[in-house]
């Protein structure tokens, strides 16, 4: 049943009608979808020079990968997309790991991370502490993964964009933090024969960011 009041001017008042619940705010997310940035096998393997790779399984995330090194500070030189290197206040992120099935020492992490501006996210380059781990001993802790051996040589910053070049049992990596607008890209790719491929894959994501 329902019933009419009347107010204080003895007029009779609408039923007042129930309140919605307050509808859940999603966080605000990047500009731009980060994953259509990453590449696909085909540009992997041909960057790597890695067949296998065009069709082997990529492994996603948009959370940021774990690990621990000693040095402490040199965590974010083993890994990409490593949770010391992108801490609180980026608005997305999309990475992917491919190996190569047929060879365990050729693979690639990257990493497309957005944020607010161009000058959050050139911080992040900056903030980094890759200088002062070159030519260096690196012991590095993936979660649920064996402790690597790495041997850290040359690193170097030119116009804000990180490389690294690390060597461990059976391959060499060669490891890149760049920003694009207000995007960072960071790139880590091993083969046995080391090379440039971070540097090419780096700049390929970084290519598509307008």
């Amino acid at each position: 049943m329902t019933y009419v009041t009347r107010d204080s001017g003895n007029r009779p008042t609408q039923p007042t009608a129930p309140t919605a619940p307050p509808k859940a705010v999603a966080p605000p997310g990047h500009r731009i979808d980060l994953a259509t940035l990453l590449p696909d096998g085909k540009a992997v393997s041909a960057a790597m020079q890695s067949p296998p790779m065009a069709t082997a399984t990529i492994v996603t995330a948009e959370t940021p990968r774990a690990g621990t090194a000693t040095p402490p500070p040199c965590a974010g030189v083993a890994d990409a997309g490593g949770a010391t290197t992108f801490g609180p206040g980026f608005t997305g992120m999309s990475g992917m790991e491919l190996r190569n099935p047929a060879d365990p020492n050729t693979w690639m992490v990257a990493y497309a991370v957005g944020y607010p501006g161009p000058q959050a996210a050139e911080r992040i380059p900056a903030a980094a502490t890759w200088l002062g781990c070159a030519n260096t001993g690196v012991t590095f802790t993936a979660d649920g993964r064996p402790a690597r051996q790495l041997a850290v040589g040359g690193v170097t910053s030119d116009d804000g964009t990180l490389t690294a070049e690390f060597t461990e049992p059976g391959r060499s990596c060669q490891h890149v933090l760049t920003t694009k607008a207000d995007v960072v890209v960071d790139v880590l790719a091993c083969s046995p024969g080391g090379g440039t491929q971070a540097a090419e894959l780096a700049k390929q994501i970084a290519d598509k960011v307008s």
